[in-house]
């Protein structure tokens, strides 16, 4: 059989593993052995794979289809501990690892055991802790070198979360490593994250919420690309990694319907005005760029350029021997090198910046979503084993989601937090006698004026957006403030920002903001 046929027919194998893996039930014992037969294939050694006529590029194929497969099964609650038995099972030997990473490996298997059956207080956390380590294993098994960075970062939060350090930065080391894993264009790691940050939501501090919605507000440009992942870990902005998370992985349209948009059709146009302008300014600047590269480069071949011929001919540069070539090789190599570090953006690094942004915040605010909802949960759940989150937590969340909505170049992405903050309007009222509780005891003050605060901030942002759209998600979140609000007494307060609100000259915002109001006000007196 000839190389090319036998990679063609692994290739056709690893998809068919995938299919067993992803058609069946999580329990399923053809689901278990279809990863098992992935994961070998996708760590083993060079010299394993030649057997089964794989190169590098069917093993990077078969690496993708078991991160595929493994989101897919872990779109379930049940798919965590399915996702860890596989991890789990995988021995080690098969994979090349020097005496560092193999003692790293240790102490992250040790670390999974120890955290995986925790029982008692905190233990859904713990054990989601615990599934995170499996992720660490799985990425050393891989051979991904930021594998070691993470486990020495879960370390320290483990240690300080351990210890009970509520400090309110304990949290923000989480936090930053959930927001470095997401910058990832794996579906298996978004899904864990998510998993791993609904089951700590209850625990996180004002700061770590501070954190993870920091990047929300940052511009949906090359600047903002630079800003968000000088501290995230630089999100590669290639095309192949924008559209990786689509290609193979077919989850339900619940959890990933409009996740991964398009920025192409966006919303603002005056952000898209400034993006062309930056793109023309670019040209320009590469242009004249250009001619100052040929200018130097002509200077040591002893020629000029094309467009510089006259009736004087050089042909110095041709008459340069072997030896003279080779004495200023390094030279050009330099002048190259500083070429491409010189050469301004393209308009597609501006594109791609811009998409990559985008897709960054869609996949902060599943995490935001994941912790709107972790209340309403805990209470269908009855679990008691799971604490309670801070309502007034979540309420000043809301403003950064409207924000997000009305600043946002990405029509989908703002249809998306106006679907977030419905579903939290609904599902707060499950949560209003946890609210009112919690205003009533030690802090009741502060929560009421940290509610209004949050409707103010709502309220201050309306002047300039003008679309219908935005005033239906600026109207969802202030009525779920609204209601929260007149729930402890606060009720004249929310008519007294409306009132002024409404006679602001500079306010743009829809009429319909405003009749939401009232419609509001009037089906509370029913």
């Amino acid at each position: 059989m000839e190389p090319g046929d036998r990679e063609r027919l692994a290739t056709e194998y690893i998809k068919y593993l995938h299919k067993l893996a992803t058609a069946q039930r999580n329990d399923s014992e053809i689901t278990i052995l279809a990863l098992d037969k992935l994961c070998r294939l996708s760590f083993a050694k060079d010299e394993t794979l030649s057997d089964y006529g794989m190169g590098a590029h069917a093993k990077e194929f078969c690496r993708e289809h078991l991160d595929s497969a493994l989101a897919k099964v872990t779109n379930s609650a049940r798919g965590f501990d399915l996702f860890c038995g596989v991890v789990c099972a995988f021995d080690p030997k098969l994979v090349d690892m020097d005496a560092e990473v193999a003692a790293k490996r240790k102490i992250a298997a040790k670390a999974f055991a120890n955290l995986i059956g925790t029982t008692g207080d905190d233990c859904q956390a713990l054990q989601a802790l615990g599934v995170l380590y499996a992720l660490v294993l799985f990425h050393i098994y891989g051979g991904d070198p930021d594998a070691i960075v993470v486990l020495s970062d879960l370390e320290v939060f483990r240690e300080r979360f351990d210890n009970k350090r509520d400090d309110g930065a304990t949290t923000v080391f989480l936090v930053e490593i959930l927001l470095s894993l997401i910058a990832r264009p794996s579906p298996l790691v978004r899904q864990i994250s998510k998993h791993v940050f609904g089951k700590f939501a209850p625990h996180l501090s004002t700061e770590a919420l501070k954190l993870l919605t920091e990047p929300l507000f940052a511009e949906e440009n090359l600047e903002g690309h630079r800003k968000i992942f000088a501290t995230e870990g630089e999100m590669d902005m290639s095309d192949g990694d924008l559209n990786s998370e689509v290609d193979v992985l077919e989850m339900g349209e619940g959890d990933l319907a409009g996740s991964e948009t398009e920025a192409g059709d966006g919303s603002n146009e005056s952000e898209s005005d400034e993006d062309a302008e930056e793109e023309e300014a670019g040209d320009a600047e590469a242009d004249a760029q250009q001619k100052a590269f040929e200018d130097d480069l002509a200077k040591l071949l002893k020629t000029h350029r094309p467009d510089q011929e006259d009736d004087t001919e050089s042909e110095a540069g041709s008459d340069m021997t072997d030896t003279e070539m080779m004495a200023i090789d390094g030279q050009i190599s330099a002048a190259f090198k500083g070429r491409k570090a010189a050469l301004p953006p393209s308009k597609k690094d501006h594109k791609n910046a811009k998409e990559s942004v985008i897709q960054f915040k869609n996949r902060i605010l599943d995490l935001v979503n994941s912790y709107l909802e972790c209340g309403a949960k805990r209470k269908e759940d009855g679990s008691r084993l799971v604490a309670k989150r801070s309502v007034l937590d979540a309420l000043q969340l809301l403003p950064d989601l409207v924000h997000l909505a009305g600043r946002t170049t990405s029509k989908d992405l703002a249809k998306r937090v106006s679907s977030v903050l419905g579903d939290y309007k609904n599902d707060s009222k499950k949560e209003r006698g946890q609210w009112v509780e919690e205003s009533r005891g030690e802090g009741g003050d502060e929560n009421k004026s940290g509610a209004l605060a949050a409707l103010r901030r709502i309220h201050d942002n309306l002047g300039s957006q003008e679309s219908h759209a935005f005033a239906r998600t600026a109207s969802t979140a202030c009525l779920t403030l609204a209601a929260a609000l007149q729930a402890v007494g606060m009720l004249e307060d929310v008519k007294e920002l409306y009132e002024a609100t409404k006679k602001e000259k500079g306010c743009k915002v829809q009429r319909s903001f405003f009749e939401s109001w009232q419609h509001w006000c009037q089906s509370q007196k029913a």
